[in-house]
């Protein structure tokens, strides 16, 4: 029985992404896994190479993801809070605020060409409307720029709550879930004191990530695409 087993835990060292697990760790996981699992030992490390393969992919592709989309979130909503004040601070100047500013510009213009000639002055002056006429444009294109912030935003799913998983979880527990329903051809079950969820936190636990509650697992699997038989009721554990 041994060497039906250690042979495949290389074969998993060799392929993992990310160097989830080394080989002691995997040799201890599959010794904690074995003592409730169902079937062969080849089924074992058949589970665990596909539990391996959905962590590579979580802290490689899905938790960097995430981490990107967090941070576009963050940034949306300080571009649409932003914007909607830019609009309301350049809708609300009066005419004497936008002589003021004509006057400021026109000054700083003149500071860094003090010459006297007639149409060098007129150009300057010329260019300091010009300057005014962008400025009261940008306001609209702030109100835009929010307006398309709030779009994007809404389009985002929304925050999820304490007692459910973020959305790169939920990949890593769905992918673990159909690597147990194609191996054993058992659907997984969310009790606590179920196989499955058994098997899970021990995986997570040797990964140090935190297992999800059972009302969240629940809703998981539920959307997870699982083709195998409902869970038998009443098995007693392997001891």
């Amino acid at each position: 029985m041994q060497g039906e087993r250690w042979p495949p835990v290389a074969r998993i060292k060799s392929i993992q992404v990310g160097c989830v697990f080394d080989e002691t760790q995997t040799k201890s996981l599959l010794d904690a896994l074995a003592k409730f699992l169902p079937g062969t030992l080849a089924q074992h490390n058949q589970f665990l190479l596909g539990a391996v393969q959905a962590l590579g992919f979580y802290r490689r592709f899905s938790i960097p993801h995430q981490n990107e989309m967090d941070i576009r979130t963050r940034q949306f909503e300080l571009l649409e809070k932003a914007a909607i004040e830019y609009k309301k601070a350049i809708a609300a100047l009066n005419r004497g605020c936008w002589a003021d500013l004509h006057n400021r510009y026109l000054l700083d213009d003149r500071k860094l060409n003090p010459s006297q000639d007639g149409d060098a002055i007129e150009k300057q002056i010329e260019k300091a409307r010009a300057e005014m006429v962008e400025l009261k444009k940008s306001g609209d294109i702030a109100g835009r720029a929010a307006n398309a912030a709030a779009i994007l935003l809404a389009e985002k799913p929304p925050k999820l709550s304490a007692s459910r998983a973020d959305p790169a979880m939920r990949t890593l527990i769905k992918d673990i879930a159909v690597a147990y329903d194609r191996v054993f051809g058992e659907r997984p079950s969310a009790a606590g004191a179920g196989i499955f969820s058994r098997a899970l936190r021990e995986i997570l636990n040797a990964a140090q990530i935190l297992m999800p509650e059972e009302k969240a697992l629940s809703t998981l699997l539920a959307e997870a695409d699982l083709i195998g038989k409902a869970p038998k009721r009443g098995r007693k554990p392997r001891k």
